[in-house]
């Protein structure tokens, strides 16, 4: 790790934040960047037979036993199969570290592909996908199950392709600021970055307010941190390559060398994807063929206002607190065995919201409960913010509502549990960053490769544009996202990192698309909400396809949950099959109307496809954004 940044982590000497007088960009060039050495040690290092395990958050990616090999050229493909799940196949692709000037370096993407079914009739094409994020390593999702997901959606006729993006999962290089996950653990245990907000019983009163500047406060001193690690270990002039913009380009790149020129570029994206989506139709019109949009964010606001505003939330939170009451009716519909955190003297889905607020609201007020647990796993504090972040995580993936619900009972303190005892620790397990033991080696640090990005992304401060102050933060948090959401809107802007830009390492040399984005397409788009999705309301789905006029068409599935993380509709899957295969277009807004999943299965009969993906989630891999 690079000494100085090794004394702040250490002496804690880091510079005070600077006043809203002197509040000026950093300059990056007075930092001597150990990008050259670091680059070397990381090859030195990468053990091309079996990949190196990977950390998201809390959750180790299974090592898969994949030979992830160099290409020999920047052309073909050496495409092993994967040991992992040989329906796919894995391999390294080379790209131009700068498109302007493909001379100067190169950046090796990592891929998989899953081949069109020939059992199923012709091959139609190739189809490039983008789970979200931006911190998802595409290439070891696809493999974990979601790949098969989607090439069965689109009809199995079209080979399917992952990648882990610049900067994240097995492509390098890889953003790693720390030099490993267990030195950013040392410097973010038990932090605000951990924890999230906690939130007082009326955060609007004075009280209250002051409890959120002192954590806003914190989370800034912290971000400010690590944008000055990252800045003296890995620099501007690597950092600067992991936008939107260049990925559309990596992309193109790709395409070109397994397709051909003439070839479109079809894609399905979810989440930040269609973020990705939005920027491929809009910078590429002519070269796109079909594409799916699933669970919409608005590309405008990300990269035209600054992310310390907090604005975007308010549009991102807009169903968060009915997806959440949904998620508390059908727990109260199921009953006891099947959501174990209701009772049978619940008369409705609002006892069992009341009793987690309670449960919620005496975190707070007791600072957090002890989670002491057995040997061999993390003890301390389980804090409010903390089950505010996992409940919400929770809420985007239906399939694991039950098992959370168990979790979550157990810290309550409903039966089958001794009467009045309360066992935190599964909750507490779940609910925390960084567990006791991570393997050596391992880099996580994903809310930095999520950075990264959207740093890149972000539309840069003026000169002598004052930068946001932590009561100014907070009184756009108390005016927006807390009056959208008062169970989430303190938590979502630190669970996927709404901020720090200002800090970060900026380039005024790469290219940054901006728009415009409302191109005519030859192939109108589908661009899909669920009916209730806690960070990607159909609102936004609705107002991206309105941009597009009769190049987009919205489509809206019954559903509660995040974006393609929701199991499709028969209804859905038709019309998407019809899409792709046939190029049949729907109305302009289409509402699947079919009953959605149940989400609180008898015990045992969760599905043997999502009890396979469960065991593999990398839980904090679904930040969105």
């Amino acid at each position: 790790m690079d000494p100085v940044a090794k004394h702040i982590l250490q002496e804690g000497s880091l510079p005070a934040l600077p006043t809203k007088a002197s509040q000026k960009r950093p300059a990056p060039w007075k930092y001597i960047t150990l990008k050259g050495i670091a680059l070397i040690v990381i090859l030195a290092l990468i053990e091309w037979r079996f990949a190196p395990p990977l950390w998201v958050g809390s959750h180790q990616i299974p090592c898969l036993p994949i030979k992830w090999r160099p290409c020999k050229s920047k052309g073909p493909i050496d495409w092993q199969s994967c040991e992992e799940n040989p329906k796919f196949f894995c391999g390294t692709f080379e790209v131009p570290t700068d498109h302007s000037d493909p001379s100067l370096a190169t950046t090796t993407l990592s891929l998989t592909v899953i081949r069109a079914d020939p059992s199923l009739g012709s091959r139609l094409g190739s189809l490039y996908t983008n789970y979200g994020g931006p911190n998802v390593p595409g290439a070891m999702l696809s493999l974990m199950g979601f790949g098969e997901s989607i090439h069965s959606l689109v009809g199995g006729r079209y080979d399917v392709y992952s990648w882990d993006p610049r900067g994240i999962g097995r492509t390098t290089p890889a953003v790693n600021c720390y030099g490993s996950a267990n030195e950013q653990k040392a410097a973010l245990l038990n932090t605000v970055a951990e924890r999230t907000f906690s939130i007082t019983s009326d955060p609007w009163s004075k009280e209250g307010r002051a409890v959120l500047v002192q954590q806003q406060r914190e989370a800034l001193a912290i971000w400010q941190m690590q944008a000055t690690i990252c800045n003296q270990t890995m620099g501007v002039d690597v950092l600067k390559y992991m936008g939107t913009t260049t990925l559309i380009k990596d992309m193109e790149y790709l395409k070109n060398a397994i397709d051909g020129l003439d070839a479109p570029i079809n894609f399905h994206g979810g989440s930040y994807g269609t973020i990705v989506a939005d920027y491929l139709v809009n910078m590429l019109p002519h070269r796109v063929g079909k594409v799916i949009a699933h669970g919409v964010a608005d590309p405008v606001m990300w990269a035209t206002k600054h992310f310390e505003t907090y604005a975007w939330l308010n549009d991102l939170l807009e169903d968060a607190e009915i997806s959440y009451q949904r998620f508390l009716i059908s727990c109260h519909s199921s009953g006891h065995i099947r959501c174990p955190i209701t009772t049978s003297d619940d008369t409705s889905w609002k006892d069992i919201r009341d009793r987690v607020e309670n449960f919620l609201e005496m975190l707070h007020d007791s600072g957090g409960m002890r989670v002491t647990g057995p040997a061999g796993v993390r003890r301390g504090l389980l804090t409010s913010g903390m089950v505010r972040a996992s409940l919400f995580e929770t809420l985007q993936y239906p399939a694991t509502w039950q098992s959370y619900t168990e979790k979550l009972a157990l810290a309550l303190g409903i039966p089958p549990s001794p009467p009045g005892v309360q066992n935190l620790a599964p909750l507490f397990a779940q609910s925390i960053q960084f567990p006791l033991d991570i393997p050596a080696g391992a880099i996580g640090q994903e809310d930095l490769t999520r950075l990264a990005v959207s740093c890149a992304d972000a539309i840069p401060y003026d000169k002598d544009e004052e930068w946001p102050t932590a009561e100014g933060m907070v009184d756009a948090l108390l005016a927006g996202a807390l009056k959208t959401t008062r169970t989430f809107g303190g938590t979502v802007h630190l669970l996927e990192q709404h901020g720090g830009c200002q800090f970060w390492p900026k380039s005024d040399t790469i290219e940054r698309f901006s728009g415009p984005w409302n191109h005519t397409l030859q192939t109108p788009m589908l661009v899909v909400s669920n009916s209730h999705d806690p960070i990607t309301p159909a609102s936004q789905g609705r107002k991206m396809a309105s941009r597009f006029g009769d190049s987009a068409r919205h489509v809206v599935q019954n559903g509660t949950g995040h974006s393609y993380l929701v199991q499709p509709t028969d209804c859905y899957a038709k019309i998407v099959k019809g899409y792709f295969e046939e190029g049949k277009i729907p109305n302009h807004e289409t509402f699947c109307n079919a009953p959605e999943a149940d989400n609180f299965p008898e015990l045992g009969a969760r599905a043997e496809g999502d009890a396979a993906k469960l065991a593999l989630l990398p839980w904090r891999a679904w930040k969105m954004v």
